[in-house]
């Protein structure tokens, strides 16, 4: 085409088509950001969801309804041997691991696959203990108050 035959409304109509395919190409990049934000918050809100689901303590009173309702459970004693066996007993069928071995222990614990009760004396070293094993992917929840008010519940 010779330029010298373009009309001045040949020139606007290439300029127009220009001008669309820049429209095209903007509105399918603003697609694609958009669509990529809306992946990544549904992902952000699943990660968010599931880590709200699991809990990190228990009231006594309810874990005496699950054991009632299962005698399955994992309960592991974190105070000392002589606190297990001592006048405030222990709960039947807890396993002692004092507080101080239970980074030993990890590789063992893992092998639990399901929840892992954790009571102390009051709630604070087994609040601890279960810190650690969550840390270390364990699903590990705290019993609060311990076995004062394990024993006090009735």
């Amino acid at each position: 085409m010779d330029f010298r035959q373009l009309t001045l409304d040949d020139v606007f109509k290439k300029i127009n088509d220009c001008n669309r395919y820049k429209e095209i190409r903007l509105k399918y990049f603003l697609l694609g950001v958009l669509l990529i934000f809306l992946i990544s918050t549904c992902n952000n809100l699943n990660n968010t969801k599931e880590k709200k689901i699991k809990k990190t303590s228990i009231l006594v009173e309810e874990l005496k309804q699950k054991l009632n309702k299962n005698k399955m459970l994992n309960i592991i004693d974190v105070r000392s041997e002589k606190e297990f066996y001592g006048k405030l007993g222990h709960i039947e069928g807890s396993l002692l691991i004092p507080l101080q071995k239970i980074t030993n222990s990890i590789t063992e614990l893992k092998k639990i696959n399901d929840t892992i009760y954790v009571v102390c004396l009051s709630g604070k070293r087994s609040a601890m203990a279960a810190k650690i094993l969550r840390s270390n992917g364990m699903d590990a929840v705290n019993v609060k108050g311990g076995m004062m008010a394990w024993n006090a519940f009735d």
